[in-house]
């Protein structure tokens, strides 16, 4: 089903995770102190509450770009943030992975208003946790070359869990002629769905559709 999602509050108390690999991570976690939380680098791959040599590099590697992880990340992984770190990317995402933060605290994935910040691909699963999504802005980014979709284009099956996509803005159609009408603007300055989207305990606020020609 498509859908366009610009601004939401969401609070589904139903909503269970039966993800293996996020509930030992936050076991794993727990078990340390805030300094040994705070003082671990990201982005890192971890399987299973642990962290993994992929790509030809160690466990624990830290990886300078959220993408360069991707790259290197296998289906069933997940890709750890450090907590109140703000990365600057636009990202393809055509694996089964899992995003969340140390700490249990929130990261930053930002389109600094040059395009769409997130495409996810049809026939993936990806679980999103604690991550603010901002400034997005089509035309431009990943994905479909379109207005649509300017915080997230979804072709796949995306979780939304405590996130929050605020100031994403999808493009304005173009304008009409003397003799013709303008273009329409695009559709879900957050999310725009042609997949299956679930959304649990988070916040769409201050997006915004576009205009029309």
């Amino acid at each position: 089903m498509e859908l366009g999602t610009d601004n939401l509050a969401v609070d589904a108390t139903g909503f269970t995770q039966n993800n293996d690999t996020y509930n030992s991570l936050e076991n794993n976690q727990s078990s340390k102190s805030n300094s040994e939380k705070q003082t671990i680098p990201d982005p890192q791959i971890y399987k299973g509450g642990v962290p993994v040599a992929r790509g030809g590099h160690p466990a624990g590697y830290q990886y300078s770009s959220i993408a360069d992880a991707i790259n290197d990340a296998l289906n069933g992984d997940t890709i750890m943030l450090e907590n109140g770190a703000t990365f600057y990317e636009h990202l393809i995402i055509n694996k089964n992975l899992t995003f969340n933060v140390f700490n249990n605290g929130h990261a930053t994935i930002d389109g600094s208003n040059n395009g769409r910040v997130i495409y996810v691909t049809s026939g993936v699963t990806v679980y999103f946790y604690n991550i603010i999504i901002t400034h997005g802005k089509t035309p431009g980014g990943p994905g479909p070359n379109n207005l649509d979709g300017a915080g997230i284009y979804n072709e796949g099956t995306v979780y939304l869990i405590n996130c929050t996509l605020t100031g994403n803005n999808a493009g304005n159609g173009a304008d009409g002629g003397a003799s013709d009408n303008g273009d329409n603007g695009g559709n879900g300055g957050a999310v725009y769905n042609t997949g299956t989207l679930n959304i649990s305990n988070s916040t769409l606020t201050s997006n915004t559709a576009g205009n029309g020609g």
